[in-house]
């Protein structure tokens, strides 16, 4: 058998892996083979790709990852902290028969040494002291400048202000959405603003349609100003799980890891420890949640969210900033 290391994953997915022994290769792509494992999907990366909730990052380089041949419907199995896909004939059927798979090239993939993350977004900066007020606003403004200065033709062309005559007729779909749900959360309307928003599940075309990164990053935002037990995050988060068959698998899969809290490493980077000699350190933050955090500078936060897809960091990023500015309206006019 080649063995093959896994550098990096999260504890949500090595907890989810702990118990199972046996699933399928879902897709490949370049840089990405996914593996239905458990009724959840499980991606080994390339090295150095961003590291998300259901990563599984590998030593191999993109290059090396096409090359293995492996195809959708190849059996997987996991024992003692090795993931071994067996390359079939392409007619060889999912089968427990261990006599069987021994006939077939088999690739490992050892998780044994990998290091693990913590991606659950736990820090509210939605405090009683003016100093969070000031951080929630800083974190907006980082945003909002990371924001002006990309061009990706997601999400962020509705957020700078740039839907013309050109544009797509999904992002000119995505606004008026987004538009119609401003209005109904200034409206006090907050039910009625998660189940329309809720509706952007889908929108767009890809391994993760704009919508539902977007729809990520509004999930991350409420966790972030501390609103993930209001009327509006409860609808959003109700009709968001209610809908996760209305988008494709990879997609459905990211979707269901916010709605519990698990984000990718750019988001958690975020929030910065800076007592810390690396400004990236989250740790002593997620284990002391007295410490207040401080903002990861627009350098940071730019190279963290582009590294993320096409589109997808940046249109995750806007649903953070739409959260944001919900919040900091409602605060201005309590």
């Amino acid at each position: 058998m080649t063995l093959f290391s896994i550098t990096d994953t999260s504890d949500y997915l090595n907890e989810l892996l702990s118990g199972e022994t046996s699933g399928t290769v879902h897709s490949v792509y370049r840089k990405t083979i996914n593996l239905s494992i458990g009724g959840t999907l499980a991606a080994l990366q390339a090295k150095g790709s961003p590291i998300s909730p259901i990563s599984l990052i590998t030593t191999l380089t993109s290059e090396k990852m096409e090359s293995l041949e492996i195809s959708a419907g190849d059996f997987v199995t996991l024992k003692e902290n090795i993931i071994t896909i067996y390359r079939s004939n392409r007619t060889l059927q999912a089968s427990t028969d261990m006599n069987t798979l021994d006939n077939k090239k088999e690739i490992g993939f050892s998780f044994e040494e990998a290091t693990i993350h913590n991606l659950h977004l736990l820090h509210s900066l939605k405090c009683a002291n003016s100093l969070s007020d000031t951080m929630l606003h800083q974190l907006h403004n980082n945003i909002r400048t990371c924001l002006s200065n990309i061009s990706t033709g997601g999400f962020e062309v509705i957020f700078n202000q740039r839907v013309n005559d050109d544009t797509s007729m999904m992002l000119v779909a995505a606004k008026k959405k987004i538009e119609r749900c401003t209005r109904l959360y200034r409206n006090k309307k907050y039910t009625e603003t998660g189940i329309e928003l809720a509706r952007l599940i889908g929108l767009g075309i890809g391994l993760t349609p704009s919508g539902d990164d977007f729809l990520c990053g509004v999930l991350a935002g409420l966790i972030l100003t501390g609103q993930t037990e209001s009327t509006f995050a409860k609808s959003l988060h109700k009709t968001i799980a209610e809908h996760l068959n209305d988008t494709v698998d990879v997609s459905a899969a990211f979707l269901h890891c916010a709605l519990k809290g698990q984000f990718s490493l750019a988001v958690n980077h975020l929030l910065v420890n800076t007592g810390c000699e690396s400004p990236q350190d989250t740790s002593y933050i997620k284990c002391n949640p007295q410490i207040t955090p401080g903002i990861a500078n627009i350098p940071a936060i730019t190279e963290n969210f582009l590294a993320i897809g096409h589109s997808s960091g940046t249109d995750t990023l806007c649903g953070i900033l739409y959260a944001l500015e919900l919040f900091l309206f409602q605060k201005c006019n309590l």
